[in-house]
């Protein structure tokens, strides 16, 4: 797994194979049948649940893509429908938080009458969070585009309406109003290269467009690249002593934050540039909307993925240690607490120190990634494995995330004249 981290490759399933080879080493009995949590259904979940995932990111995406990116007038659109898109998600997070909670009923176990009443209890609630807070705010920052509105004003709800609302720690003007999400991240790419050409009529108003021989013409800006933290941290002090406390801070700092701080974003390959020139460009400001409901859609992700895969791990630490401190095999046995706290520690270290590999995987070497994109590929995925847990079947994030990503890409090509 520590060789597939650093070449980019999703090996999660290599605990399962080391399970089985430590089983064949020491002439244990395998279940190769097809039985409940055998090797046979495990392997087969492997091909099953990616389908899965693939599919409610591509449903999700697909009703993104019919009823607001593509239609006339998409901000519109999309203005309308993202306080339900806001509601469905948080109640999809709440139904998560509810079962994942430690301690708490399975979903089975809480019955579909009182799964349905947290549902419609918070879908209902958070679209009236929606219309009184989120609405306004919306409509000041990207029809009114006043610049001084930052997302801590989204308290403000109503008096947002008013033309000169009292304001708090406002924005600066020269931060923008929205970002362009399709800024070119090839790092080849120069300032004087040409613009990007689409053959249908740009959806996107917020970056400048033009028309040559009656054909529109869409410029993205290039995505500014980033120091990378040697460059950042230890260039600086490279010229002091090594016994120069400042240089000893130099690489306590690169030690903590050099996971973090990584670009994760620009690419060289020309044939990944190809890839990302044939994804269709939206409106940057329906694109805006959707990373609020991002937000949420992330937290459902990190649920599932923390609630499967320090599972994935803790289980064959815990029945190493319970074997050992009872001296004989058991087929189940209590979790203790603190190999749930370690295991959880260790997860989030991972993260922070060697998660740019994925992000970067995921990112952009698959396809083109926007907020809308972002949302179903999160949403599909943490659907799937929720799924997967139910039924007690062997559950792989990272392969469930990469197939959401291809099916999502299926939706997102536009059609290149010869």
């Amino acid at each position: 797994m520590s060789f597939g981290t650093y070449s980019d490759q999703f090996l999660c399933a290599a605990i399962v194979g080391a399970l089985v080879g430590v089983g064949i080493a020491t002439q244990a009995s395998v279940s190769w049948a097809w039985d409940d949590g055998s090797v046979s259904q495990i392997a087969a979940s492997w091909g099953i649940a990616p389908i899965l995932a693939g599919c409610f990111s591509a449903l999700l995406f697909a009703t993104l893509k019919f009823s607001i990116l593509e239609r006339k007038d998409s901000f519109t659109k999309g203005l309308r429908a993202i306080p339900f898109y806001l509601a469905f998600t948080a109640a999809i997070l709440a139904l998560f938080i509810t079962v994942e909670t430690p301690g708490a009923a399975s979903l089975e176990d809480l019955g579909a009458g009182v799964a349905t009443g947290i549902i419609l209890g918070v879908f209902f609630g958070v679209l009236l969070i929606a219309y009184v807070f989120f609405l306004p705010y919306f409509h000041r920052r990207l029809v009114k585009q006043d610049p001084r509105i930052r997302s801590w004003h989204i308290p403000l709800g109503p008096l947002l309406w008013r033309d000169n609302p009292p304001l708090y720690f406002p924005g600066r003007a020269e931060d923008g109003i929205v970002k362009d999400y399709y800024a070119s991240a090839h790092s080849d790419t120069s300032a004087d290269s040409p613009p990007l050409k689409a053959t249908d009529e740009p959806k996107s108003d917020s970056p400048p467009s033009t028309l040559e021989n009656g054909e529109a013409i869409v410029v993205h800006k290039r995505y500014t690249v980033k120091p990378e933290p040697e460059e950042r941290f230890l260039a600086p002090y490279k010229h002091l002593p090594i016994t120069n406390p400042r240089r000893l801070m130099s690489y306590v700092t690169f030690f903590l934050l050099q996971g973090v701080t990584r670009d994760c974003v620009t690419y060289s390959s020309e044939q990944l540039k190809t890839t990302h020139e044939k994804a269709a460009r939206y409106d940057n400001k329906v694109e805006h909307l959707f990373t609020y409901a991002q937000v949420a859609s992330a937290m459902l992700m990190s649920i599932a993925h923390g609630s499967n895969d320090v599972a994935n791990a803790v289980g064959p630490w815990v029945a190493s240690y319970n074997t050992y401190q009872a001296g004989e095999v058991d087929s189940k046995t209590n979790t203790p607490i603190w190999i749930l706290v370690v295991a959880g520690f260790l997860l989030g270290a991972g993260f922070w120190f060697y998660g740019y590999h994925i992000i970067r995987s995921l990112g952009n070497k698959i396809t083109q990634m926007s907020p809308t994109r972002g949302f179903s590929v999160e949403l599909g995925a943490a659907a799937s494995l929720r799924i997967a847990r139910s039924s007690r079947s062997y559950a792989n994030t990272a392969s469930r995330l990469l197939s959401s990503s291809h099916r999502d890409s299926v939706f997102r090509f536009r059609r290149h004249s010869a």
